[in-house]
């Protein structure tokens, strides 16, 4: 799980460094006319603008969530794959948009399709991986486990069938 979350977090800051070298000076850009442009934006704020120039107080709630979804992980073993990426991604997400935060002040966003407030990668991350966490708890039951989300020591067997 850490090396996912490692993974998902070095993904957006190379996407960041990139936008910050090559995008800031310039206006945005088409990648697809009409539909998605590259658009630098320093967002102080939280997500749809939320927050402006709250950099110590989103700090502070991103490192909660951070321990709030470790400590989830820690004590819902076991978890199935797709739960352990869903939270890998949730963290390298948060983490990436923290060490923004500490280190600029600021968060780099730059996806831009034009309908929607400019995000950035560790944002699709942060969305997929609590998506699909909300997606196990609706349709399984529960995060953790295999399949239909049940722990080993729940499955049904013929000793405990009523």
């Amino acid at each position: 799980m850490a090396l996912a979350a490692g993974l998902t977090a070095l993904a957006d800051q190379a996407s960041k460094t990139y936008a910050h070298d090559f995008l800031r000076a310039r206006p945005s850009q088409p990648l697809i006319d009409g539909f998605l442009y590259v658009t630098y934006v320093r967002n102080t704020g939280a997500a749809f603008g939320l927050l402006r120039n709250s950099a110590w107080l989103l700090s502070a709630l991103s490192l909660v969530f951070l321990l709030a979804v470790i400590i989830f992980g820690a004590t819902s073993s076991p978890l199935s794959r797709g739960t352990r990426l869903a939270l890998a991604a949730g963290i390298g997400g948060a983490v990436s948009n923290l060490l923004d935060r500490f280190t600029r002040g600021y968060v780099i966003d730059f996806i831009d399709f034009r309908v929607w407030p400019v995000f950035n990668l560790a944002d699709v991350a942060i969305v997929v991986g609590l998506g699909w966490l909300c997606f196990r708890l609706l349709f399984h039951g529960q995060a953790p486990g295999g399949p239909g989300g049940r722990r080993r020591s729940e499955e049904r067997t013929d000793d405990n069938v009523p």
